[in-house]
């Protein structure tokens, strides 16, 4: 994906989880949302995929 269009998606949910209404909302759901940086949740991203792999070998889990 694009830089810009990255650091817009960023730029817009920055500005959304600023907003106490949806804070409020995702809260009421249990979520409590963290503002990252592309970079930062890049990083969140594979080290998740990376345990959840490691789950699923374990697990033995396919898909037939």
């Amino acid at each position: 994906m694009p830089k810009a269009v990255v650091d817009q998606l960023n730029a817009a949910m920055a500005t959304l989880l600023k907003d106490p209404r949806i804070l409020e909302r995702l809260a009421r759901q249990g979520i409590e949302p963290r503002a990252l940086s592309p970079d930062a949740f890049n990083a969140l991203l594979r080290a998740d995929f990376a345990k959840m792999a490691r789950v699923v070998k374990i697990s033995g889990a396919r898909i037939d």
